[in-house]
């Protein structure tokens, strides 16, 4: 009498009492999803808002859902840095000068 399988519901024919797959990949399909609902969970992006999936056994934690993601954020919090606010000022300031015929030396700000 067939029995069908656990994981695509094929019957197929029990050779031991303990056979629960039709073959050697529907076993490991089943084992896979096994493995990975163990031990991944579902982690909010900071940039996006978007949930995702990540690996909780490695020690360093995927925060963002994507590269691109990662990037932006990290450009932006840059971007937020006072050093490089005063190097952005100094830059405009320099740039000014030039467009007015100036000397084109650097204006050095302390904050």
């Amino acid at each position: 009498m067939p029995t069908p399988c656990e994981c695509c519901g094929a019957p197929f024919k029990v050779t031991h009492p303990l056979k629960r797959f039709c073959s050697e990949r529907c076993r490991r399909i089943v084992a896979n999803r096994r493995y990975r609902a163990h031990r991944t969970e579902v982690a909010t992006c900071p940039h996006c808002g978007t949930p995702f999936e990540r690996t909780v056994t490695s020690k360093r934690l995927k925060v963002y859902c994507s590269l691109d993601c990662q990037y932006e954020q990290r450009s932006a919090d840059y971007r937020k840095r006072p050093d490089l606010k005063a190097n952005l000022l100094r830059g405009q300031q320099v740039r000014d000068r030039k467009a007015k015929g100036q000397s084109a030396k650097s204006v050095v700000i302390f904050s």
